[in-house]
């Protein structure tokens, strides 16, 4: 049963409290939204394909974290890539429940390597769940919720989607376009009640390591890029890390269900060195501090104020 506080934004919906859609579920980000919904008293349907270790040990897993919670979730073996598993998976929820109240497209694969490195199937099949995935998540839940008049759309960017890193071209690419197809969205759907917006987090300690493809040393331009890879590794351990808590993204995408009127672009642990201080549109600026943040001047280019030796 909803309680009276999670109603309250949203006095249309029954008694029953709403009906949310977690891609990306089994894990990581959507695992802890997931569980942190259902806590709530929000009906939660946790969506992915199982890809590490199986969907059935997968979804134990994650009920078990539920029971322990005195709390439910129900499992969704839906895979985003795939047309028919999206429109068979959202069919089902809805005639379960009957309506669907929130979207969390939460489900993504990463990429690390240099660009020279990737393969365009590679990058494909990141754009594939990251971008396209989202699109066919959001086109088929969509109707329904414009014949509830209500509903919220969150996705799930990244920090380098607004501000790039090395050796991310296809995934901060992907997850660029995350940020402009949600923009859209958020333009469109609004007159039919529904709401969209962006969870933006930084780098944080989660099983989505697992699923990053690495193009490191990999095709034959992968030598030109060792001292310079070494370089950024150095640079990396010298001054970040990953985020420890997961959980404050469930806790900023919790908050961002019970807003009327959502902020578009929502961060969570973004690093602060790297990323503030300076605006979206000075691009030099950022280019700057980026090489000087990971002590790697001497790969700037001449022209760009570099140290390389004449």
């Amino acid at each position: 049963m909803a309680t009276d506080e999670v109603r309250a934004g949203h006095p249309e919906v029954g008694a029953d409290g709403r009906v949310a859609l977690i891609t990306g579920g089994g894990s990581g980000f959507g695992r802890a939204i997931a569980l942190g919904l259902a806590s709530r008293g929000d009906r939660v349907v946790a969506a992915f394909r199982g890809s590490r270790g199986g969907f059935e040990a997968a979804a134990r897993d994650l009920q078990r974290r539920a029971a322990n919670a005195d709390t439910a979730v129900e499992c969704l073996d839906l895979d985003v890539t795939d047309a028919t598993s999206v429109e068979t998976g959202v069919r089902d929820v809805l005639d379960r429940f009957g309506r669907i109240d929130i979207l969390v497209n939460s489900a993504g694969i990463g990429l690390l390597g240099p660009m020279e490195c990737t393969t365009i199937d590679q990058a494909r099949a990141v754009f594939e769940v990251n971008v396209l995935g989202t699109m066919r998540m959001a086109q088929a839940v969509v109707p329904s919720m414009r014949a509830q008049g209500i509903g919220l759309i969150l996705n799930v960017g990244s920090d380098v989607g607004v501000r790039a890193n090395f050796y991310q071209s296809a995934y901060a690419a992907s997850k660029a376009a995350v940020h402009s197809l949600s923009q859209v969205m958020r333009w469109e759907l609004q007159m039919f009640g529904i709401r969209v917006a962006v969870i933006d987090p930084g780098w944080y300690a989660t099983e989505f390591g697992e699923s990053i493809i690495s193009t490191f040393g990999t095709g034959g331009a992968g030598a030109y890029y060792e001292a310079q890879v070494d370089a950024w590794n150095e640079g990396v351990a010298r001054v970040e890390g990953a985020n420890e808590d997961p959980q404050e993204v469930a806790d900023l995408v919790l908050g961002v269900i019970e807003e009327p009127e959502p902020t578009f672009l929502n961060v969570a642990g973004w690093n602060p060195v790297r990323m503030a201080g300076v605006r979206l549109d000075e691009i030099d600026e950022y280019e700057r501090r980026l090489f000087d943040y990971y002590g790697m001047r001497s790969f700037r280019g001449p022209w760009a104020g570099g140290e390389r030796d004449a």
